[in-house]
């Protein structure tokens, strides 16, 4: 396992930080956080493999672009939208309203841009692919801290 790999598997942390946090703070949004982990990674599966398909593909060169950097040959699979990108961006935009701690959210920021790299490094996305799950991501984590604002 490469760095790329160790980077793009990391996914899973993301899950444990929130499930993390609840523990600590016995604050339930951070279960619905997770909720929301799942669910954007639910709604960016399903666009890639039912609706956009074949007509964005993964790049020539992609191996092993699952969570767990195991499935091989992923070469023409479909790719739109990047699933990783959309996770971690519904991560960082719910987190960096959660905190106003600057190192946080400067290690938010690096986390996204790593994550980012280390699929189009891997060739599992192009650039039009991470963008979309950015903006996949950015869209459910703003629609999730209306809906918090409205319970408020």
């Amino acid at each position: 396992m490469n760095v790329q790999d160790i980077i793009s598997s990391s996914i899973p942390i993301l899950y444990i930080i929130s499930i993390m946090m609840y523990f600590k703070t016995n604050n339930v949004y951070h279960l619905f956080i997770v909720f929301g982990l799942w669910t954007t990674a639910g709604i960016s599966e399903f666009i890639k493999y039912y609706i956009i398909q074949k007509n964005s593909v993964r790049p020539d060169g992609a191996v092993n672009c699952n969570i767990w950097c195991n499935n091989g040959n992923q070469e023409g699979k479909p790719g739109m939208p990047s699933s990783h990108a959309a996770v971690t961006t519904f991560f960082v935009i719910i987190y960096w309203n959660y905190t106003k701690n600057p190192y946080i959210r400067t290690l938010l920021l690096i986390y996204y841009f790593l994550i980012l790299q280390s699929r189009f490094y891997k060739n599992c996305h192009t650039v039009p692919q991470l963008m979309m799950g950015t903006l996949l991501g950015l869209g459910i984590g703003t629609a999730m801290l209306k809906y918090k604002m409205r319970m408020l």
